[in-house]
């Protein structure tokens, strides 16, 4: 057995702007772990590429998770810097 006969055929996709929330809530009606992200162009939607014609535009849950882990930390230090401060002020 080889990939393309594993494959989900079924691509699904998102737009350039779709909001974070609304990407994770594609994959998860979808059951998948990633989207292709697309433009439209001439009345076409075609994924995001660089200029070499790579494909750049692929969202992952992993993606996701680790922007949620970078803002969770960044609360979490906020807190904590709070915290300080109204420690001290207090004395």
């Amino acid at each position: 057995m080889n990939a393309g006969e594993l494959c989900n055929r079924e691509v699904v996709f998102a737009y350039r702007d779709v909001r974070l929330v609304e990407a994770a809530r594609l994959m998860r009606e979808h059951h998948v772990g990633s989207l292709v992200v697309v433009v439209d162009r001439l009345s076409e939607r075609v994924p995001v590429v660089t200029h070499s014609g790579a494909l750049a535009g692929i969202l992952t849950i992993d993606d996701l998770l680790e922007l949620a882990a970078e803002q969770l930390g960044d609360f979490a230090r906020t807190i904590d810097r709070e915290r300080v401060r109204e420690t001290r002020a207090r004395r």
